[in-house]
């Protein structure tokens, strides 16, 4: 695993590469967050770089939420809206699927909860994919 992290007066910006998936599909995964402190917003880029030249592979990603946290997709078709306690969150992305599914939450001891799960789902189309995604306080 490699990773950088710096921290500016206006932003905080971590970037880390992981290669857990080398060995069986020839691919390293990095991702690149940058979170602007006044702005209360992440711009998030996750790539996909195939060490084994281009490869149609499907992918899927996954921000698991908290359970009771809710989330709904707009009529649009073009962002999610996750509702907190006392704030509401905008989550967009580049690619077109994009979605919600229920999940299991396994973070207390001897039990389990229901939460719920934004998923980005896609083919490998390149030597290397990007993928880009914001959350922002609205």
């Amino acid at each position: 695993m490699i990773k950088k992290i710096e921290d500016d007066q206006d932003k905080w910006h971590i970037s880390a590469k992981h290669d857990g998936y080398q060995k069986k599909y020839g691919l390293n995964i990095q991702r690149d967050l940058i979170f602007f402190k006044n702005k209360n917003k992440f711009i998030g880029t996750d790539k996909i770089i195939s060490k084994r030249g281009f490869q149609n592979l499907e992918y899927e990603i996954r921000f698991h939420l908290m359970p009771g946290i809710n989330a709904i997709k707009t009529q649009d078709q073009k962002s999610i809206l996750i509702q907190l306690k006392k704030s509401g969150w905008k989550f967009t992305c580049d690619k077109e699927i994009f979605d919600i599914e229920k999940g299991l939450y396994f973070g207390r001891k001897n039990s389990f909860s229901e939460n719920l799960n934004i998923f980005i789902n896609g083919f490998i189309s390149n030597e290397e994919e990007e993928i880009n995604w914001s959350i922002e306080k609205i």
